[in-house]
């Protein structure tokens, strides 16, 4: 049965091209009213200010594509004609146009706030001084941007954005080759690919090691595979230097791929002496080197830094001593947010909705690969079952502990192996299409599986970027607000502590200065409870500001903070500050109002008996 038969062949081939044409246009249109309407200040999301027609062209242009690839796939028509490719590009132009808005629409600075200030200011250093601070124990970016910042000599700020971008884009082929290597034809590996393309875990846009090496994972589970499948010497020698390159790229990962390894060598063992005996070891499967040498280089790698003892002590505190465990933290936290009515499961569906779909999705497909358990290929996708239980396990046993990171972050190598098994999953629903008689039940279900694919997307879509939706706010930077930091951090007396509302943090600090240690300009990691914004600005107490302060103050305020509790926590406003605040500030006589520009307002404020 073939979808589409309202129609003769040629008919549908005018139709399909038309409308294939149409959207092509619809993407580039996109493109010129986006960069005709860039962000002239800070936005609490990126979404508010994008026009609806620029959604209705992208989305469809998206739909579309999804429908002419099920299409194709569906009808067995990967080599009659080049639709397959239009459906691919009209998927992949979207997910690069989203994963490039904020740089599209003009942001300044994504993240300089948060790690991204600290990670810049590491440039930097490694340009002045030709090496890396101590303390940096994952420096592989770091030290590759620098040269890639010296040979292109770009600007340090576009260098920030360009390199996730990159990342990013190239993550497509990566995870393409990994399904190509362990998917059996060509139907599943596109499905994968599709997998690929949805905005799934949220490892995208911030310059971070950790974003950069996550994106990268493919390619290292890639070689690996192909160590598992053959003999050949030459993807042992590249899987080998790879993991020699790993650790320092970041230790979560590294972490991730000592789990994946452990599991696939269990299993795989499991798999040659209970399941299928006869087809053997494979003298080129699992190779335990490759296992003791990233674990040995890992723990040698991380044990030369404090952050070794860090991870140590806190987990044996929560062992030996009834420390709090990270799932404490979390519990605390969930609790806390749902007495201001917040919905702690509503905000994991929202994050985590599309990875526990996927996760589901793989593990449908067992019954269906169990029968083929005594083919060759099944072996490494059944080692890769057991990556997935050893995974979850992990985090599970990560909460209970403190092992310094959230345990939250193996969910994306999850993630990336139940993509692979996504592959499979869809072939097994097209083909229980074909077998459904009744042409209306068959366009139902086909229909229904386009749109349920469409339905992950635009979640994922919009947990992309920091928005009310997924209960963050924006993290752009805006060329004011990096303005009014320098002038602050420059032009202050240092006597004078600061009281940052949001900026400039001591990130920020990193970024302009480029230098913590021994810069007397620097601002410190923590800010002491005297110098923390009072609530409402301590108007609910007193009729000044500076009653709430021991001593003389800088108090900065940013857009940012004028508009948090407006449009990304309004529930929030009366217990933290509201527009009438701002506006008593404006009038508080003790407070003067030294700087302002259109992001960024600096204030002195006289402490009373001073």
């Amino acid at each position: 049965m073939k979808h589409n038969n309202f129609c003769n062949a040629s008919e549908t081939t005018i139709i399909i091209k038309s409308i294939a044409s149409i959207c092509f246009l619809f993407i580039i249109y996109s493109l010129i009213k986006l960069n005709t309407i860039p962000a002239a200040e800070y936005e609490a999301s990126i979404y508010k200010n994008i026009p609806y027609d620029v959604w209705i062209c992208l989305l469809f242009s998206l739909l579309f594509g999804i429908y002419l690839t099920f299409l194709q796939l569906y009808n067995q028509e990967l080599q009659k004609n080049n639709f397959l490719i239009v459906g691919i590009l009209l998927i992949v132009l979207p997910y690069i146009i989203f994963i490039s808005m904020f740089i599209i629409r003009g942001y300044y600075g994504w993240n300089l706030t948060g790690d991204t200030g600290s990670h810049l200011m590491a440039i930097t250093q490694i340009i002045k001084k030709g090496s890396y601070s101590s303390d940096l124990f994952y420096p592989i970016l770091h030290i590759y941007s620098a040269e890639f910042l010296e040979v292109s000599n770009i600007n340090l700020i576009i260098i920030h954005k360009m390199i996730p971008l990159i990342f990013g884009i190239l993550y497509l082929p990566f995870m393409y080759i990994l399904s190509k290597s362990l998917l059996f034809n060509k139907t599943q590996i596109i499905f994968s690919f599709i997998g690929s393309t949805i905005f799934l875990h949220q490892y995208y846009i911030s310059f971070t090691p950790n974003t950069c090496a996550n994106l990268f994972f493919p390619v290292l589970l890639f070689s690996i595979c192909k160590v598992f499948q053959g003999n050949s010497i030459s993807w042992e020698i590249i899987t080998v230097v790879l993991i020699l390159l790993y650790p320092p790229f970041h230790p979560v990962p590294n972490i991730a791929l000592i789990i994946i390894l452990l599991a696939m060598a269990f299993m795989n063992k499991v798999f040659n002496l209970h399941i299928s005996p006869k087809l053997g070891s494979n003298s080129s499967g699992f190779k335990f080197t490759l296992l003791t040498l990233l674990t040995v280089l890992v723990i040698f790698w991380m044990s030369s830094f404090n952050v070794w003892d860090y991870v140590i002590s806190h987990a044996y505190k929560v062992m030996t001593e009834d420390a709090p465990s990270t799932f404490d933290s979390i519990y605390s936290k969930a609790d806390y947010a749902q007495g201001y009515g917040y919905n702690p499961i509503e905000y994991l569906l929202k994050i985590m909705g599309g990875s526990m779909i996927y996760f589901i999705m793989s593990l449908s497909c067992f019954p269906t690969l169990w029968k083929k358990k005594n083919e060759v290929d099944f072996k490494l996708l059944f080692s890769l079952y057991g990556s997935l239980i050893a995974l979850g396990f992990s985090i599970i046993l990560f909460y209970l502990t403190n092992v310094g990171f959230d345990p939250r972050r193996l969910i994306f190598y999850i993630t990336i192996i139940s993509i692979i098994f996504s592959g499979i999953f869809f072939e097994i629903i097209i083909s229980k299409l074909k077998c459904i008689k009744n042409k209306k039940i068959s366009n139902f279900a086909f229909s229904a599986s386009i749109i349920f694919i469409f339905i992950i997307c635009l979640n994922g879509i919009f947990t992309l970027y920091p928005s009310p939706y997924v209960l963050k706010y924006n993290y752009q930077d805006t060329h004011a607000q990096i303005e009014g930091s320098k002038w602050i951090i420059y032009n202050r007396n240092v006597s004078v502590p600061i009281s940052p509302m949001s900026v400039p943090s001591y990130r920020y600090s990193d970024f302009i200065l480029a230098s913590r240690e021994g810069n007397k300009l620097a601002l410190p990691k923590y800010i002491s409870k005297n110098l923390k914004v009072p609530l409402h600005f301590g108007y609910e107490n007193n009729t000044s500001i500076s009653s709430s302060y021991i001593s003389n103050v800088y108090l900065s305020i940013v857009k940012l903070d004028r508009v948090k509790y407006i449009e990304v926590y309004p529930e929030m406003a009366e217990f933290r500050w509201s527009p009438m605040d701002f506006k008593k500030l404006d009038h508080d006589k003790s407070v003067n109002h030294i700087y302002s520009n259109s992001g960024f307002d600096a204030y002195y404020i006289f402490c009373q008996g001073q």
